[in-house]
């Protein structure tokens, strides 16, 4: 190997171990108001509402994120909290996908999970309940995980998120969820220590690289 290819082969080897191995993770025991914002999305019959604010020293870890839904007679809502200090700019594709967060019932139960926004539409994976104490609930997820949210028309989006190099820009989160048959009611909830982790594929260059020291490899 001459001595150009072989300065070629280490850059090109070095652009791909580090797209194959940096992971991005991505850390809030926070919670600035700030931070973060509330996409509400309706279902059944119309009315219900929700809040979300943060509780210095209330969480697991740090602060929390409080979440309060309140249903009409035979309506729900899903809030959807999504943490927008941080934005994935899609150049690379999303893997190895982990969402973790601490979440405590503070009056009634919620039902939690997990969200992404892409391009204004959101998307929601996971289905838990909260607990008297704080417990952890953690998701390995890809994109064909995340579905539309109930009550959104399926024609209105896709189907699943693009985690593909080529989406839109993602943010992350996770959703709350509550629904009444009858009754008027009231339900708030704290959530805490949210981290998202996720390994960006290599990007073509990167596994051109790759695949070339593959098959210089092979020939010697």
């Amino acid at each position: 190997m001459s001595p150009l290819v072989r300065t070629i082969a280490a850059s090109l080897a070095a652009v791909a171990g580090s797209q194959l191995c940096h992971a991005n993770f991505i850390s809030d025991t926070t919670f600035n108001d700030s931070d973060w914002f509330v996409h509400e999305s309706y279902f059944l019959n119309p009315g219900s509402s929700s809040a979300a604010s943060q509780s210095a020293g209330g969480g697991f870890t740090g602060n929390a994120r409080v979440v309060q839904n309140s249903i009409s007679p035979g309506g729900g809502i899903y809030s959807i909290n999504i943490y927008s200090a941080y934005t994935w700019s899609a150049s690379a594709a999303i893997t190895d996908l982990t969402m973790s967060i601490q979440a405590a019932s503070l009056s009634s139960l919620q039902a939690f999970g997990f969200a992404v926004e892409q391009g204004g539409k959101y998307w929601l994976a996971g289905y838990q309940l909260t607990t008297p104490s704080y417990a952890a609930y953690t998701l390995s997820i890809t994109g064909a995980d995340f579905g539309t949210p109930f009550g959104v028309d399926p024609s209105s989006q896709p189907a699943n998120p693009d985690f593909s190099g080529a989406g839109a820009p993602i943010r992350f989160g996770f959703y709350t969820g509550n629904s009444s048959t009858i009754a008027p009611y009231s339900t708030a909830a704290a959530y805490s220590d949210f981290t998202v982790s996720f390994v960006p594929a290599p990007s073509a260059a990167g596994a051109l690289a790759i695949a070339a020291l593959g098959a210089r490899r092979r020939r010697r």
